[in-house]
């Protein structure tokens, strides 16, 4: 299995309300959701 691309995604989800915490305060957490292709497929 040979890996052909990555594809990172960026995700921001809004809260209900913001939140504190010790970076500050957010209103839309962001995560990255990462995509991996293969060539071949699973033997």
């Amino acid at each position: 299995m040979r890996i052909t691309a990555i594809e990172p995604i960026l995700v921001g989800v809004p809260l209900r309300e913001p939140v504190s915490g010790v970076y500050g305060v957010t209103a839309i957490p962001r995560s990255v959701l990462v995509r991996c292709c293969v060539g071949s497929g699973f033997p």
